[in-house]
């Protein structure tokens, strides 16, 4: 049984913490501050995973910006030395869950299992230390059965650092994917042991590997069930088995499915197997398929020729960070699907396991990719872990076991490396090949040498030149080493816009064409049309699908995110979007780009998209020029400007097409349109924003500040694809409260004293009458005075009333001392938890979620000091409060456009409302 433990987090930045912060550990549960088993965190901020706090921090050019320009380091990709800009990096975060155990889960194994967390996190459970994880990519699983306390709370507490940087690109901070719990029979199958391997012919081998965790032999059958996607049972067998105690023992069988459905691009067809021992039973999903790479025909799928139309991308996204929910990593496959793609390498390490699941489902092939290119044991234990958690992905068809490595790469040192992750990587799954990304041109030398796949970053990294007869210096390599296999495992790399036309270094402009590249790049047409033509290149993947945080080339002083994608940060289309849609699909396009609202007499250059035979371009119903169109052509045309209607007429196959550009006024209106629906409260809808002028016509060129608000849903994050804006892509919740002051304890007042005060002081402040005495002349006065009067090991009755309470959640106090309990209208709210030596702390803050009523409420504290506690019963604030969710959200249109990504309980009632800020 698997079971999502995604929701009810509580989470803290380290600097949160005002006295001290300690991860220690001692004896058994024994842990101290945040990780310990009781810790009164509910003044914590409320999480659901995936989540990434790293998004929320303020952009600043000081930090590194390859990392994203945030202050979650104090490492910088251009200082030799941590720069001292800041005092503080915040790069330590704090998660805890409160949990209470099934009873039924009494003499099961239960694990938890973290799909991804940014990076080197040690976890707890009550109290325990389990395990440190380092690696911010790879997933890992835990067992936690012996730590379990039945009939009583339980948490899990989990210290994450990401002050270590692992890439170049911004990655974010936090537990940023799915976290599950895992409970299994005594007798179970260990998790991400199983291997399927198929045939055409519909031969299906599968190995498992079953857990003995009992004192007893274990003679039993193995039930194998096979399954299409309808549902419909194909195949089943039985097995027989005889475990030994206390053991692990791997388990096969071999069954024939009749007429088998291959999974392919068009038809991405799906099988499962589940596998049943007794009570205990497991489940994979599989595609039955052959890969192949050929040194002449390249890419064989199910043994086609296929040329990989690929794009490398990395994980982050939009408004949200690298903390994407399972929705937003469909529509990123599915955005590539439209644009013609069919692969995805995961650049560069392991992906999310939902993101595969979306490329098995939609039909997308994929490069895998591990982080470290080492033999070290880190090095092995991430390949290890990415090859035996996704080898029965169908999508998968190629494992890249390194990326670049400028140090080794050309010499023999590298090619022992790369011999040595082959044989682990072909031990874990021998039914794919491997290669290496290589921006070296032809050396042999090192790496390259030695690679089943030769994997080539860019066709301009020309090595040593090419001989006489060759066209290339990869057609030259491919003659000399006509028994390996190439794939362009990176290409492009060329820097635009969404819809600039201007070339500026300076100030930060690029145009949208895509003919501006970095020195090692290529324009669209020049590696399209470069590996569409040679048979024996298996395709390439281009740099890359989608714009991300960090790496902001060749704007590395000034921005904040790339400009090397074909679509934007936030999901939207770049003009050579359909420069690839035009020669990688079979759909008719015809996009003319970027816009027409200049000053006269400019000269524009616009572009377009096409696979039209033949193009016509006009201006205000005059001809300007008739085209022909070759293969992988992108049309240019410049013009002097002048305002109206630009219109392009293709024809293809004798059909005519059309499209316009048409001036626009200024920015009158927006509207608002969701291009991602969600399904449920853990999805996140996708909003777009659009500008347009009085008459209606959309305005391209619109910049200005939108307002937000919404009802019936949260924004969680805002953004608009400019790789400069400085503005926030996340607001925090915001606390609002009223302090309570005094209460009354007996006959006397009892005003709060300040904390810091009267750490070792036991003085609190009261009124008392004085009645009229002999020698005075008072008729009585009320006396402003003070005692130190707190006695141990006596009761103290603190009470006071609270009125206009109507929406408000907690009562919090920012030291409670001593044995306490706190009530409200005479129900207990609270009281210090215990266990061991890490009870509780009076450094801390105490908050308590309540249920006021409407009206008078009563707050009640009892407390008894001893001797050891030294203090007051309350000190620091007393607030009554509750969190808000920010009602100033905000964003600006970038070339007339941005979005808003949004999270509802309720999604389809969601009313999102923009207007122009005056």
């Amino acid at each position: 049984m698997r079971i999502n433990f995604n929701k009810d987090w509580l989470f803290s930045i380290g600097q949160n913490f005002d006295v001290y912060v300690t991860s220690g550990f001692t004896k058994y549960a024994d842990a101290s501050g945040p990780l310990c088993r009781y810790y009164d965190n509910a003044n914590w901020e409320k999480v659901d995973l995936p989540h990434d706090w790293v998004t929320r921090l303020p952009k600043d050019v000081n930090c590194d910006t390859f990392s994203g320009g945030r202050q979650k380091s104090h490492y910088h990709r251009y200082k030799t030395e941590r720069h001292t800009n800041y005092d503080d990096a915040y790069n330590i975060g704090y998660y805890r869950k409160d949990f209470v155990v099934d009873k039924e889960w009494e003499g099961k194994r239960v694990f938890i299992e973290f799909e991804g967390v940014f990076r080197d996190c040690k976890v707890f459970a009550n109290g325990e230390y389990l395990d440190s994880h380092e690696s911010g990519y790879t997933s890992f699983i835990l067992e936690i059965t012996d730590h379990l306390l039945y009939g009583e709370d339980n948490s899990i507490a989990v210290r994450v650092d990401c002050e270590q940087p692992e890439g170049w690109w911004y990655e974010g901070g936090g537990i940023y994917r799915n976290v599950y719990l895992h409970v299994v029979e005594p007798t179970y199958f260990k998790h991400n042991k199983t291997q399927i391997k198929t045939t055409l012919n519909g031969d299906i081998y599968v190995g498992a590997v079953v857990v003995n965790d009992t004192d007893c032999v274990k003679n039993t059958d193995t039930l194998w069930s096979f399954y299409d996607k309808n549902g419909e049972k194909v195949a089943e067998k039985t097995t027989e088995i005889t475990l030994s105690p206390y053991s692990e023992s791997k388990i096969e069988c071999l069954v024939n499915i009749e007429n088998p459905l291959l999974w392919d691009l068009e038809n991405p067809n799906l099988y499962t197997v589940k596998i049943k021992i007794g009570k205990e039973e497991t489940s994979e999903r599989f595609g039955i398929r052959t890969v192949a790479f050929d040194p002449d025909n390249g890419f064989l799928l199910n043994g086609i020729p296929t040329k990989v139309r690929g794009a490398c991308v990395h994980q982050d996204f939009g408004g949200v960070g690298v903390a994407l929910s399972d929705n937003l990593q469909y529509y990123k496959i599915k955005k590539l699907k439209e644009m013609g793609c069919n692969a995805y390498r995961t650049s560069h390490h392991a992906p999310s396991p939902i993101l595969l699941n979306a490329c098995d489902e939609l039909g997308m092939l994929v490069m895998n990719e591990t982080r470290t290119f080492s033999t070290s044991p880190e090095g092995i234990r991430q390949l290890t872990s990415l090859i035996e958690r996704d080898r029965n992905h169908p999508s998968v068809i190629i494992w890249c076991l390194g990326n670049e490595e400028f140090g080794i790469q050309n010499i023999k040192h590298s090619a022992l490396i790369m011999e040595k992750v082959t044989r682990i990587a072909k031990s874990l799954d021998d039914t794919r090949p491997v290669t290496y990304g290589g921006n070296n041109g032809d050396n042999v030398v090192g790496v390259n040498g030695v690679s089943e796949i030769r994997g080539v970053n860019y066709i301009r990294n020309a090595g040593a030149g090419y001989k006489e007869g060759f066209n290339h210096w990869l057609d030259r390599y491919h003659f000399d080493h006509p028994h390996q296999p190439i794939i362009g495992t990176e290409e492009s790399s060329y820097v635009l816009s969404r819809g600039g036309v201007v070339n500026d270094l300076g100030n930060g402009l690029l145009d949208s064409t895509g003919n501006v590249t970095m020195p090692w790049g290529s324009t669209p047409k020049g590696w399209v049309k470069f590996m569409e033509e040679r048979p024996y290149f298996s395709g390439s993947f281009m740099w890359t699908g989608f714009d991300y945080r960090g790496e902001p080339n060749p704007f590395v002083s000034i921005n904040f995110s790339s400009s090397f994608g074909t679509i934007d940060l936030c999901g939207m289309e770049k003009p050579p979007f359909y420069y690839y849609k035009a020669w990688w699909t079979d759909e008719p396009v015809l996009k003319l780009t970027p816009h027409w609202n200049f000053n006269k007499g400019d000269k524009v250059t616009v572009a377009v998209m096409t696979n039209c035979e033949e193009i016509t371009l006009k201006l205000n119903g005059k001809i300007i020029e008739t085209r022909k169109v070759e293969k992988f052509d992108e049309p240019l045309f410049t013009l002097e400007y002048e305002p109206g209607e630009l219109e392009v007429v293709g024809i293809k196959n004798d059909n005519t097409y059309t499209d316009k550009l048409v001036t626009s006024g200024k920015t009158a209106s927006v509207t608002v349109d969701c291009v991602e629906q969600a399904n449920d409260e853990n999805d996140i809808a996708i909003y777009e924003i659009n500008g347009f002028d009085k008459n209606g016509l959309y305005n391209p060129t619109a910049s200005e500040d939108v307002a937000l608000s919404i009802k019936n849903g949260d924004i969680i994050g805002v953004g608009n694809g400019d790789p400069s804006d400085e503005s926030y892509e996340q607001l925090s919740d915001v606390e609002e409260f009223f302090t309570v002051r005094a209460f009354k304890m007996g006959d006397e007042l009892y005003s709060v004293p300040s904390k810091i005060e009267n750490l070792h002081r036991k003085r609190h402040d009261f009124f008392r009458l004085d009645e009229k005495s002999e020698g005075n002349e008072d008729d009585y006065r009320l006396v402003a005075d003070f005692k130190d009067n707190i006695e141990p090991n006596k009761t103290y009755v603190l009470t006071t009333k609270i009125s206009d309470v109507k929406g408000y959640q907690y009562v919090e106090f920012e030291r409670l001392c001593g044995t306490f309990k706190v009530y409200l209208n005479g129900k207990l709210i609270g009281a210090p938890r215990s266990y061991g030596r890490n009870a509780k702390s009076d450094m801390r803050p105490y908050r308590f979620y309540c249920n006021f009523k409407n009206g008078e409420n009563e707050l009640k504290v009892e407390s008894v000091l001893k001797e050891a506690d030294g203090n007051v019963p309350i000190s620091g604030y007393v607030k009554v409060g509750k969190i808000v969710k920010p009602s100033n959200w905000s964003v600006k249109l970038h070339y007339g456009k941005a979005r808003v990504f949004v999270k509802s309980s309720t999604p389809d009632n969601v009313v999102l409302n923009a207007k122009l800020k005056k």
